[in-house]
């Protein structure tokens, strides 16, 4: 199922200079105590940034809040001098100035995403079960009265090697509940059908999130967390392999373009 994500950009609260609330700064670097500020940002879109580090590199997606955005489509600001602002340690340039949110994207080990923000990515693949599975999943976790049996075949039709190989997102984690099997099974069957449900559903092209391992398993390490803390520095960092996919609304004609590519036009024209 494909799930919508309708973006916010109404959210800005610009307050008063003497306000006690910590406050994002309203333009680039400026002191939000004498220039006033926004308790939160809304983002308008990202852009992704070049930073080196000693012998490395890394590709980072920054946040563009909306009240920067309005400058830069007032010609006010641009991209890069908002970024600049921002003294990200090795800031080298601007490889792409606008990535729209939920964007697609396909990493170097396939892994397909929609960059929901700069923080923030969810899996783009659907997932496939056998039809037998199927017609199981909608008896069995819905009765209250669900068959043993069936939750287990479920459970191991969920964490199979085709799923572990299908979503490269979750490859550990898939690897990581099939090895707690034993103590699923020691779960109440209504937990087990609770646990199933959170599985299928992160699994799913879903933009929330459910932890089908801590959840149920306390001492367990958590089910991969879908948010990266940028703290201002940017967040989400792509693999110079990594592609953006440009499809048309049609979804009849698609265009992709690398990480790697995107860097060379970039220095090619400066």
């Amino acid at each position: 199922m494909m799930v919508n994500c309708t973006t916010r950009l109404s959210i800005k609260s610009v307050l008063h200079d003497k306000t006690k609330r910590k406050l994002v700064p309203y333009k680039g670097d400026k002191d939000p105590q004498y220039y006033g500020g926004f308790s939160s940002t809304t983002s308008a879109y990202s852009a992704l940034v070049r930073v080196n580090k000693k012998d490395d590199h890394s590709n980072v997606v920054v946040k563009i809040p909306l009240a920067i955005a309005n400058q830069i489509e007032r010609k006010s600001t641009t991209v890069y001098d908002y970024i600049s602002s921002l003294k990200i340690k090795g800031f080298e340039t601007v490889i792409l100035d606008s990535i729209k949110l939920g964007q697609l994207v396909r990493e170097s080990d396939g892994s397909l995403f929609f960059l929901a923000s700069s923080e923030y990515k969810h899996n783009a693949k659907e997932l496939w079960v056998p039809n037998d599975i199927y017609q199981t999943v909608g008896k069995d976790l819905v009765t209250t009265s669900p068959n043993k049996d069936a939750l287990a075949k479920i459970f191991n039709t969920l964490t199979s090697l085709a799923v572990e190989k299908r979503f490269n997102f979750y490859a550990k984690d898939v690897v990581h509940l099939r090895s707690l099997k034993n103590n699923f099974l020691q779960l109440d069957l209504s937990d087990q059908q609770k646990l199933l449900s959170d599985l299928i559903y992160i699994l799913g092209n879903n933009a929330g999130y459910r932890d089908p391992i801590k959840k149920y398993f306390k001492t367990e390490k958590a089910w991969t967390s879908l948010q990266t803390k940028g703290n201002g520095q940017g967040g989400i960092k792509l693999s110079d392999g990594a592609e953006f996919i440009f499809q048309s609304p049609t979804g009849l004609f698609t265009r992709t373009i690398s990480v790697t590519d995107l860097y060379k036009n970039k220095k090619t024209k400066e």
